[in-house]
Formats: structure tokens, C-alpha cells, sequence
């Protein structure tokens, strides 16, 4: 059916992704850089809180942080031997949006108080204190030596960074790879929380076309994100090192590989919902188990 087809479309389509994504992850990122422990996620035991609850007073705040939020990302970008305004790379153009392109440290516009709100009610069951990103600002860099020297100036104030996601060594479940930043500013008027994201422009260059699956598959999984990562475990468990596609799910029906016949039948099934999709797999598998039996 359409609903099956359109499903199908996307995993392998988003399965290709990924795997271009691992690839380049592989070529650019060594063992040392991922495991250091000096890079390692800091995951507060609570999630971090502007110091105030009120949307007006915290927009005000973060339109106050920028200049200081500005001038972080650019000393970092310095420290790796690049200019604020160049471009990323010579042969990439990556837009932000529009005519906009990304620079290696570009300071990204005030969230508005619309999608502030709706955010906060959406996420954060109306909690304002937890938007961390009304400030924001993007450093993009070309090579993993480009990227430890910018997160080791963001690291250098061990009081500044309050939140670090590391993707570059966990990545998501779609295969891509950037870090967040949650990093305190100190105003006049008090302290404010922001966020700065760190990535690679060969991985950048891919994040629109990641989002896509991303999008797809979280209304899928109802924003369950878990599930789809241990769905696409799993995938990856049954094609090995081939890519997903329909000639590999016709492979699989016409086995007599039990083992990987149930666990398609059960990626199908538990995870995925696609339940008559998921009846081929399981009832070849009966069917050879019962010659068996």
C-alpha cells in the first residue's frame, strides 16, 4: 500500500544517508579526537535554567548577549586559525536559509517570542527558564584539527560551559554529528544561557537533507527518538555491511536465514508498525521452522 511504499522510500533513502555520513565521519574524525576525554558530553544531574521565568525579561536579555556571544565564537574561530566572516570552504557554499550562507562563526538571529513560546509550551510544558538557545550563534570549521582548537577555547573557562552534546563522538540516530554548547554569558544585568553549535562543513553540508528523514521518521515514532535509533540498529544488524533497499528485504524473504527472518519480521513489527511488511518476514520464517518441526 502507499502508506507502506512511502515508509520503505524513506528508510532506505535515509539508511544511504547515514551511511554517507559514518563514511565521512570515518575519513575526517580519528579515535583520539572522539575519545578524549577532555570532549567528553557534561550533562548537568538537571537540565539548565535561565536565571528568570519571564519571556520579556529573557528576550530582552539574550538581544543584550549577543555582542558577547559574538565575540566567543569569533576568538574560538581565531584560535583555529580562521576569520569570523570566511566562508567554511572553498568549494562548499552551505546556506543557512535563504541567501544566507554560514561563516566560520556566524551569530544567528534572536529566537522570536512566538516560536519562544510555543517551544516552551511544546517542550518544556511552559518552563521559559529551560530555553537555553533564544541566544544563538554557529561555528563551522573544515578539519578535525580546526575543530579540537575551537572546542578547546570553549572549554578553556571551565565555569562557562554548563552543557556540552558531543555528537561528533555520539552521534544521532540519523548519523549526524555537530555539538551544542550551552554556555553561560555574564551581562551587566545578570548572567544568560545560550547556545553556540560547533560542525564540520562536509557533515554540514548534509544537514538539511539529514533533517528530512529526521522529521519523517520522528511524526512516525511520535517523537519517540529512542525507538527509531534502536530500529535502525537493528537494520544495520540485518543488512551488515550492505546498504538497506528493497532488493535486500527480497534477499532476506527468499532465505532460509531464521534468524534474520525474525528479526526483520520483529524490526517491522514492534518498531517500525509496518505490520504487513513485517507478516512476509514472519511467515517464511513459520514456514521454515515448520519444515523443521
Amino acid at each position: 500500500d502507499l502508506a507502506s511504499k512511502t515508509f520503505l522510500k524513506n528508510l532506505t533513502r535515509f539508511h544511504r544517508l547515514k551511511r554517507r555520513l559514518d563514511h565521512i565521519a570515518a575519513t575526517i574524525l580519528s579515535a583520539s579526537f572522539r575519545e578524549d576525554p577532555t570532549f567528553r558530553e557534561r550533562k548537568p544531574a538537571q537540565p539548565p535554567l535561565q536565571p528568570s521565568d519571564d519571556l520579556d525579561e529573557l528576550l530582552a536579555c539574550g538581544a543584550a548577549a549577543l555582542p558577547e556571544l559574538g565575540a566567543l565564537v569569533g576568538d574560538a574561530v581565531r584560535n583555529a586559525g580562521l576569520e569570523p566572516r570566511a566562508q567554511p570552504n572553498t568549494f562548499i557554499e552551505i546556506a543557512q536559509g535563504g541567501d544566507e550562507l554560514y561563516t566560520a562563526a556566524t551569530l544567528g538571529p534572536l529566537k522570536t517570542r512566538e516560536r519562544c513560546a510555543e517551544k516552551a509550551k511544546n517542550e518544556y510544558s511552559g518552563d521559559v527558564r529551560r530555553l537555553v538557545d533564544v541566544a544563538r550563534a554557529s561555528v563551522v570549521v573544515d578539519t578535525e584539527d580546526q575543530l579540537e582548537a575551537v572546542f578547546r577555547h570553549l572549554l578553556a573557562d571551565p565555569a562557562r560551559v554548563v552543557r556540552l552534546k558531543n555528537r561528533f563522538a555520539n552521534p544521532s540516530f540519523n548519523g549526524y554529528r555537530d555539538a551544542l554548547f550551552t554556555v553561560r554569558l555574564d551581562l551587566p544585568q545578570g548572567s544568560h544561557l545560550a547556545e553556540i553549535q560547533v560542525h564540520l562543513s562536509p557533515i554540514l553540508e548534509l544537514k538539511a537533507e539529514a533533517h528530512v528523514y529526521y522529521d519523517f521518521f520522528r511524526k512516525h515514532f511520535h517523537g519517540n527518538m529512542e525507538s527509531c535509533d534502536v530500529c535502525m540498529k537493528l537494520l544495520d544488524g540485518v543488512v551488515g555491511r550492505d546498504e538497506f533497499s528493497v532488493d535486500t528485504l527480497e534477499k532476506v524473504a527468499r532465505s532460509r536465514d531464521v534468524a534474520r527472518l525474525a528479526m526483520m519480521g520483529r524490526l517491522f513489527d514492534v518498531h517500525c508498525q509496518q505490520y504487513a511488511i513485517a507478516k512476509l518476514f514472519l511467515v517464511r520464517c513459520a514456514q521454515i521452522e515448520g519444515e523443521h518441526g
